[in-house]
């Protein structure tokens, strides 16, 4: 997971990221949300990704390739988390 992080901001870097402020606006943004079932918690790699429950961009595609898949940390169906937020 650490290695795949670091290519991703590579390549964020490589094509113009500019990290100025923590959730400003950007261009370009290179997530790591999940690695199979497993579970970080470092400073700079939480995974899963903590709030991708929270964001109907990250679960509708990923319930469209795995509509069963579950949080790692919960075991909650991410189905769940996308029902509510379409309420």
């Amino acid at each position: 997971a650490r290695e795949l992080l670091e290519a991703l901001m590579a390549v964020e870097q490589k094509l113009g990221r500019e990290r100025s402020e923590k959730n400003a606006p950007r261009t370009l943004d290179l997530d790591l949300l999940l690695f199979g079932d497993q579970i970080f918690d470092e400073h700079d790699l939480q995974i899963p990704h903590p709030r991708m429950h929270e964001r109907f961009f990250v679960l509708w595609p990923l319930l469209q390739i795995d509509s069963r898949a579950r949080d790692p940390r919960t075991g909650e169906p991410f189905a769940d988390a996308y029902a509510k937020l379409k309420k």
